[in-house]
């Protein structure tokens, strides 16, 4: 399917011109790995083969004529005119997951979110191409594409038509602008993770796994989950982790912990009853139940009252004095040991960022982008 989509772009070029091969980064990146190269001159003196021969001949980077953002806009027009741009939206991701975007990349994906609404994902996509451009000025690459974009787009999201692309799973909190998981960190998704990169797999105490939210699980262990998930899913990590010793950049669009500011904004801007959204002492039978099984908040989350704590990034704060600061972080939303009368959305608990116990997983949010 990907190689299809690959000569289908080699196609369009030449459906440009041939003063479209001044466009020698955007080109340039989709071709120059060896593995995409066997795959296209496989095909023979094809339209394909042409266009590789013209490009890597140096006068054919010479060539004046078509502007580079028509370029790029013909590319995303015949891709959307096929129907075939979320195949193009996958392959210049998987471009950037791998650190093979160039500026000319990530202007032609930020092209792409952007026909498809998603502005912030747009705006974003043109942050880094300015960003790869300065950094690697000998990439001939006009900024000032870049410059006029953002401008375009930063107008559109100062206004009230803001379309936000919310990630399967997860709940827009607006207000604050983050998304945050509808449900808890299930067993599945921790189990995943730990399969994929050698962790031990927490103990389930005996009550079952899959939809089940993980628990016996650290804080150590939620925030380095948090950077793998990120890795797969071609984010930038938030966490930056050194032993015990973890920072956090809340400036990067991976997945984190909540802080318990965004944690109670969420669960009151969705306030729902505790008796109908939430898994206390009163109803859970002694243990904790599968995510998502009760009625939501009006935001559409689970649990956010009920089945398992759930860690926060702060730190728990003293009282008296600073003998505690620094030694637990916060956990919020009670769980089916405790009683339900005495949880609120204002309710903190605390734990030792070490310790794991059967009443305590995690949620995970994200920056809208």
């Amino acid at each position: 399917m990907k190689k299809n989509i690959f000569l289908f772009l080699m196609i369009i070029i030449l459906s440009v011109n041939a003063s479209a091969l001044t466009m020698a980064p955007f080109l340039k990146s989709l071709i120059d790995d060896v593995s995409f190269q066997e795959e296209v001159t496989s095909s023979g003196n094809s339209a394909v083969t042409t266009v590789m021969k013209a490009f890597f001949k140096g006068s054919a980077l010479e060539s004046k004529g078509a502007e580079p953002e028509e370029f790029y806009k013909k590319v995303v027009d015949q891709a959307e005119e096929s129907g075939t741009l979320d195949e193009v939206q996958e392959i210049l991701e998987t471009k950037v997951k791998e650190g093979k975007a160039t500026p000319a990349i990530l202007f032609t994906l930020s092209m792409v979110y952007e026909r498809k609404g998603m502005k912030r994902e747009a705006y974003k996509a043109l942050e880094k191409a300015e960003k790869e451009a300065k950094k690697h000025p000998q990439i001939a690459f006009n900024l000032a594409l870049v410059y006029g974009r953002k401008e375009q787009l930063k107008t559109s999201l100062t206004g009230d038509t803001i379309i936000y692309h919310v990630p399967p799973g997860f709940a827009l909190v607006k207000g604050k602008d983050f998304f945050i998981k509808k449900i808890e960190v299930t067993f599945a998704e921790y189990d995943e993770y730990c399969t994929k990169t050698g962790v031990s797999k927490p103990s389930d105490n005996g009550w079952g796994r899959g939809k089940n939210p993980v628990i016996n699980v650290s804080w150590f262990d939620a925030v380095k989950y948090c950077n793998w998930l990120s890795k797969e899913k071609g984010l930038d990590l938030c966490y930056k982790i050194d032993g015990e010793n973890v920072l956090c950049n809340f400036d990067k669009d991976g997945y984190r912990l909540p802080t318990e500011a965004e944690w109670e904004y969420a669960a009151e801007r969705g306030s729902a009853s505790n008796a109908s959204a939430g898994w206390f002492l009163e109803n859970s039978a002694g243990r904790p139940h599968m995510a998502g099984k009760l009625e939501s908040n009006k935001l559409g989350v689970y649990d956010m009252g009920g089945n398992v704590w759930e860690w926060c990034w702060d730190w728990y704060p003293s009282s008296v004095d600073d003998s505690q600061d620094g030694k637990y972080k916060i956990v919020k939303g009670g769980s089916w040991s405790y009683s339900g009368e005495d949880i609120t959305a204002d309710t903190r608990g605390r734990l030792s960022p070490g310790d794991k116990n059967t009443n305590t997983g995690f949620r995970v949010v994200l920056n809208v982008r």
